[in-house]
């Protein structure tokens, strides 16, 4: 009895599966050899997993369905219905094209069929197409054009292929651009690929990528030789940066120790910007600057520990600068704040006396407008109560008169005004007249109007006492081997040198005890201990030993002089003062003296005249 049709199914390329009628087979039917050109077959099914399963024998004249059949050489053979076999190229109805020999079996492994390169299954015959690893390398059939060479797309992936058809794996670049790594399986890498030339990331679709790519939600910048980017990228579109693991900075990022702002797309903010509303000015690699800052034709300060931008009042090296607070340049110019007025610059608050559109004004340390009369950097100004701004000319002050120069200083000591000449005080710069000493000269200056009328030496007399070595109060104490009344001059003139200079009533009796003699004679030493000095002289008196006695007296010392007779006899004298002389000369004539030896004598012209030749000053 014949046995019903059966379907047989056999694997395909990729994995797929097609269907295979095979014919009727006689049940009654046994093996034989092959003889008279009778083959002897098999029908066969196709696991799922590809492998080939016998189902039943027949002889091929018993054949009278078409269909696929093996035979006991393992020789696959296609059978018509009415038993011919297909020979040569033949398409099936599968649609596919086999290359069978002249007897029919089916021609497998490579095949080369209308001058094109296929491959077909040994074990069931059909045409593999698609990916195919052949001894250990990947080749790929395309249903049209056979096994692929050379370079070729594959469901949008570009691929290549050597002269064999061999799937070239590794790295492997194309002419327009793209890199792509293919495993041994030609599939194509994907992620990151670190090598000794660079870190790479890779895409299914797309090989090594370029630019910027986000990955795991950070992005990345890879530059036109697909290689990761750390550090500063350049691009046209801006700077950017990167760490050390290439993800791109975004908003406030430190680098080598300093602030950088970098926008949303990571490229570098440079000039005025702001990152979480707070504004920054950064320099044209995105650095933050700070302190303060020119931008375009004003100035903003920038905080030197944050960089954000401040307003107000700040403090910059000790000096006061003011930001407006409500567009942060800072103010120059008249500023009133509730402290007083100030003049803002760019420098800071001024301070000290400045020069303001032509005027004078003045500042204390905090910036604030000085008014009235102040002393600053020790000369004294007047300013106006109600602008600030510097006096000059004639003025008074505490009933003084006092000059203010065109700078606002107050006049000190000789000056010009016009054509006449005046004199301050330098200490209190109130106008002075009369006699005033000035350096080597005096001079004089009208008591009513001030002005210079005379040059000379001005008078100066010290109250001092006048003691005479005669009185009997004195006269006869002993000195050693004498008395006062007979060589006490020196020691009476001391006396009276140092009751004044001490205040005290020391008279020449009391004088003795403080000095020290050799016989009758004075002991020079002695009287630098009582902190006097003592020159030597000789000749005539002359003009600077005159100038020397003058400043003296000026500066309140009372001089000892000592002189002699051309016989060697000696006398002292105590000059107390000075009567006055115009011109630069002085003249003996005019130095008044207590003279301890007469009640008469009272110029130093007149003990020379006696004593022409000096010997000894102690002032």
């Amino acid at each position: 009895m014949a046995q019903p049709m059966r379907k047989l199914l056999f694997a395909a390329a990729g994995g797929l599966l097609a269907s295979l009628m095979i014919g009727t087979i006689s049940a009654a039917a046994e093996e034989y050899d092959i003889q008279d050109s009778i083959r002897h077959l098999n029908s066969f099914i196709v696991t799922d997993s590809g492998n080939r399963v016998l189902t039943g024998s027949c002889e091929a004249d018993q054949i009278t369905e078409s269909g696929w059949y093996v035979s006991d050489d393992d020789s696959l053979y296609y059978y018509y219905s009415d038993g011919s076999c297909a020979q040569d190229e033949t398409t099936l109805n599968d649609g596919y094209t086999y290359l069978f020999a002249s007897d029919g079996a089916l021609r497998t492994g490579w095949q080369t069929v209308d001058g094109k390169r296929y491959y077909y299954s040994a074990e069931v015959g059909q045409p593999v197409f698609g990916w195919m690893d052949y001894q250990n390398a990947m080749y790929y059939i395309d249903k049209t054009a056979g096994k692929l060479t050379g370079v070729q797309t594959i469901d949008g992936i570009p691929y290549t292929f050597d002269e064999y058809g061999c799937a070239v794996t590794g790295w492997v670049s194309y002419a327009d651009g793209s890199l792509y790594f293919y495993n041994t399986d030609a599939s194509t890498a994907t992620g990151w690929a670190v090598t000794e030339n660079g870190t790479y990331y890779l895409t299914a679709d797309k090989g090594a990528v370029t630019g910027r790519y986000t990955i795991d939600g950070k992005e990345y910048y890879f530059g036109d030789d697909k290689k990761l980017k750390t550090g500063w990228i350049d691009t046209d579109s801006g700077k950017m940066w990167a760490d050390a693991d290439g993800v791109l900075a975004k908003g406030m990022v430190s680098i080598d120790g300093k602030n950088h702002c970098f926008d949303a797309q990571g490229y570098a903010l440079t000039g005025v910007c702001a990152i979480d509303g707070i504004t920054y000015y950064t320099d044209a690699n995105g650095a933050v600057q700070t302190g303060i800052q020119q931008i375009n034709d004003k100035y903003y300060y920038f905080n030197e520990q944050t960089g954000a931008l401040q307003t107000g009042w700040i403090t910059v090296n000790g000096v006061q600068y003011y930001f407006d607070p409500d567009e942060a340049y800072l103010r120059t110019g008249w500023l009133e704040t509730e402290n007083g007025t100030m003049y803002l610059t760019t420098s800071g608050a001024a301070t000290g006396i400045q020069t303001i559109d032509g005027g004078i004004y003045g500042f204390n340390a905090k910036g604030i407008l000085l008014t009235d009369w102040q002393t600053v950097n020790g000369k004294l100004y007047c300013f106006n109560p109600t602008n600030g701004k510097a006096l000059t000319g004639w003025t008074t002050k505490d009933s003084s008169k006092i000059y203010l120069n065109a700078d606002g200083t107050a006049a000190s000591g000789v000056t010009v005004i016009g054509d006449k000449t005046y004199y301050f005080d330098p200490s209190t710069f109130a106008m002075r007249t009369g006699w005033i000493t000035i350096g080597d000269s005096s001079s004089y200056f009208d008591p009513t109007t001030g002005v210079l009328t005379e040059t000379g030496h001005a008078p100066v007399q010290l109250n001092v006492v006048d003691y005479k070595q005669f009185d009997s109060k004195w006269s006869n104490k002993v000195i050693n081997y004498s008395t006062i009344g007979k060589v006490g001059c020196v020691t009476t003139a001391l006396a009276m040198k140092y009751s004044y200079q001490t205040n005290t009533n020391t008279t020449p009796d009391k004088m003795v005890s403080k000095l020290t003699y050799s016989s009758d004679n004075l002991i020079w030493s002695s009287c630098t201990k009582l902190g006097y000095t003592v020159d030597n002289a000789s000749g005539t008196i002359s003009q600077s030993v005159m100038q020397k006695i003058y400043d003296k007296l000026l500066s309140n010392k009372p001089v000892v002089i000592g002189a002699k007779k051309s016989d060697g006899s000696q006398h002292y004298v105590l000059v107390t003062g000075y009567t006055g002389s115009k011109g630069t000369t002085f003249s003996a004539e005019n130095f008044i003296i207590n003279d301890p030896g007469s009640s008469k004598r009272t110029k130093l012209s007149e003990y020379l005249a006696l004593f022409p030749n000096l010997y000894k000053l102690i002032y």
